[in-house]
């Protein structure tokens, strides 16, 4: 048995956690104390985990990879099993966090990619490896969908120019450009067709800022 030093009531080894540096491997105080403790300091806790994390900043990353490193497919299973557990709920909140953060979001993520470019392509190369079935659902979708919006008179030479322009413009100032449909194809108040005319070329930060939607005016 193992007493509790905030409760002072002996209780069984199981109910401490660890503690590799103290003399018999667990925690000076139950789990039941520690628990309640953080729920009645909740917001103190918090602001103290900032403060610590923004002045350890550098010392905080590298430990929390090398916890990654070392638990990766741990750390995988366990975010899996929650968000499949929690997938409503984590949807909408991600949605809501967006809606809140749109400019910050994208201009974090268009960041992201301009600095980790290769990276990222490599990533979605081995993903597209691994997962053929699902990359030809996908293609098959976006190929559907251009075919049922893509009308007979179609000029394809003019469809081709569009994408040639948005190659040179890359290679010319090594910003990653998007072809984008003006007039969704897939909209939800009205679809457009896929012809040059419904194309716009957008920056990767432009195109990630805008959604699926086609709002009508008067």
């Amino acid at each position: 048995m193992k007493t509790c030093t905030k409760c002072k009531v002996q209780k069984d080894p199981s109910l401490f956690s660890k503690k590799a540096e103290a003399k018999d491997g667990l925690q000076s105080k139950c789990k039941a104390c520690v628990a309640g403790y953080i729920k009645a300091n909740r917001e103190s806790i918090a602001a103290k985990k900032v403060e610590y994390n923004k002045a350890n900043r550098e010392a905080v990353a590298a430990r929390n990879a090398k916890y990654y490193q070392e638990n990766h497919e741990a750390e995988a299973a366990r975010n899996a099993k929650w968000y499949q557990e929690n997938r409503e709920a984590a949807t909408a909140k991600r949605a809501e966090y967006y809606q809140e953060n749109r400019e910050a979001v994208v201009a974090k993520q268009a960041k992201y990619h301009k600095e980790n470019r290769e990276s990222i392509a490599a990533k979605n190369a081995r993903w597209a490896k691994e997962n053929p079935d699902k990359c030809r659902a996908i293609s098959a979708k976006r190929r559907a969908a251009q075919l049922q919006r893509t009308p007979a008179w179609v000029d394809f030479e003019a469809i081709k120019a569009v994408y040639a322009e948005a190659r040179r413009l890359e290679v010319l100032d090594g910003i990653t450009r998007h072809v984008d449909h003006i007039i969704p194809l897939q909209g939800t108040t009205v679809s457009g067709f896929h012809v040059a005319s419904n194309l716009q070329i957008l920056t990767a930060q432009e195109n990630l800022s805008k959604s699926n939607r086609f709002e009508l005016t008067n």
